[in-house]
């Protein structure tokens, strides 16, 4: 063998051998950057699946108005998240219009457990003429609404609770021009249950103690005269 032969056989192993380590490059950044993108997808997959099961147990804590028919009206805390509220820790404020006769109100609120769809309502200040107050009377009176505090969701974490209504006469005036109805589901049962019957029970109550304090004061007739 010659050596150009000899020559151009190292220059085609040479050739050949450049080919195979540059398909092993390229075959190796492919791996390496399909490892990666599998990594990222992992990653990625975990995050979401981490993100829907935080969301399955995270409660949130809402303000809203609740009024029972055109005399009553109260404020309302519900939990409309997923999950429950655990350690519930609030505190609801009721400001007043400004120049008003009523001062700031803030309730201190604690409860171990507000389960989804859960609500609690709290009334209004009754002002110097008593009585509960309604939709125009609770504008009239108080400018806002806001509710801070924290709460805890079943593993453990803590959230944040900040919730306000903003100007209320503004938001009465908003509704009745748009001739809004106040509709509850059941308001007549609902409203029976909460406030109606334990109302009730207590004039009852109050009127069987009133005729046994009147039996013993008032001495029974002899032979159905008065003596």
């Amino acid at each position: 063998m010659g050596p150009a032969v000899a020559d151009w056989i190292t220059a085609a192993f040479t050739v050949v051998l450049a080919l195979v380590t540059a398909v092993l490059a390229i075959a190796t950044a492919r791996y390496v950057t399909q490892t990666r993108c599998l990594v990222d997808e992992t990653k990625k997959s975990r995050e979401e699946a981490r993100a829907s099961r935080l969301q399955s147990v995270r409660p949130r804590l809402a303000l809203s108005l609740l009024y029972r028919g055109p005399t009553m009206a109260f404020a309302q805390v519900k939990n409309v998240g997923q999950g429950p509220a655990l350690d519930v820790d609030i505190e609801l404020a009721f400001e007043p219009v400004e120049g008003g006769s009523l001062s700031c109100e803030v309730r201190r609120w604690r409860f171990p457990l507000i389960a989804p769809g859960e609500d609690h309502w709290f009334a209004p200040s009754h002002g110097e003429g008593g009585g509960v107050l309604d939709v125009h009377g609770l504008a009239a009176a108080f400018d806002r609404l806001t509710l801070t505090g924290t709460t805890r969701d079943m593993l453990g974490e803590v959230h944040q609770v900040d919730e306000r209504i903003e100007d209320l006469p503004g938001y009465r005036d908003l509704n009745r021009r748009a001739l809004h109805i106040w509709q509850q589901e059941e308001p007549a049962r609902t409203l029976t249950e909460k406030v109606g019957d334990p109302i009730t029970k207590e004039l009852r109550e109050l009127a069987q103690t009133i005729d046994r304090s009147t039996e013993r004061l008032v001495p029974p007739s002899e032979n159905g005269h008065d003596s």
